[in-house]
């Protein structure tokens, strides 16, 4: 029985943990003024996070319907990673939001 819903499994884990807690630190970071809200890199940045989490999400909750029983697990695996790749591009443009505002300091040595 685990091997039938375990993608619905990890697909709740990654809703909670990607979801809910990380959804809920970048608002602490918005009410903080961490983030400035019209700023336009940060608009991006957070759509860019929240529009592949959803899209993640429903690759990971998708692919026990129809979808994942007709197609292979290599195409699979390629929609899962494309899906994915807005995520870290989010958090660049989050993070070079901060640089900008000289919140972040690279130490190089």
């Amino acid at each position: 029985m685990a091997f039938t819903i375990r993608n619905y499994v990890i697909g709740f884990i990654h809703l909670n943990m990607l979801g809910a807690i990380t959804m809920m630190l970048f608002a602490m970071a918005l009410l903080r003024g961490w983030f400035v809200s019209t700023d336009r890199l940060v608009r991006i940045g957070l759509s860019l996070f929240t529009g592949g989490m959803l899209l993640s999400e429903a690759a990971l909750f998708l692919q026990d319907l129809a979808l994942g029983r007709t197609w292979d697990d290599a195409r699979l695996h390629w929609i899962k990673l494309l899906t994915s790749v807005p995520i870290p591009l989010g958090v660049i443009a989050l993070l070079a939001h901060l640089m900008r505002r000289g919140r972040v300091q690279a130490n190089m040595g």
